[in-house]
């Protein structure tokens, strides 16, 4: 172990991050194949609720970057991208 990595090591067993067993590779044998799951709802944006939806349309037109929302937000960008691709939702026109 590298002395670098032996503190990356040290800081996140610290922080809780980290089992204190060492990691054991997994090989490609034994791993469970994913399946993808086809979504709920094409209108959700991903699994972001109204309420956020909402918060990234705002930041987004207050001129703050997708993947800035993404951080600040703790959402994955493809999300961000769905949630800005789908503006305004259900909406009905009020005519």
């Amino acid at each position: 172990m590298t002395p670098k990595f032996a503190a990356v090591t040290t800081e996140a067993e610290r922080r809780g991050r980290l089992p204190l067993s060492p990691v054991k590779e997994k090989s490609a044998a034994d791993a469970k194949p994913l399946t993808r799951q086809a979504p709920t709802d094409e209108n959700s944006a991903g699994s972001l609720t109204t309420g956020k939806l909402n918060v990234v349309r705002a930041a987004f037109k207050a001129g703050v970057k997708p993947s800035a929302i993404a951080l600040q937000f703790g959402i994955s960008q493809s999300d961000v991208r769905k949630a800005l691709a789908t503006e305004g939702g259900g909406r009905k026109s009020g005519r």
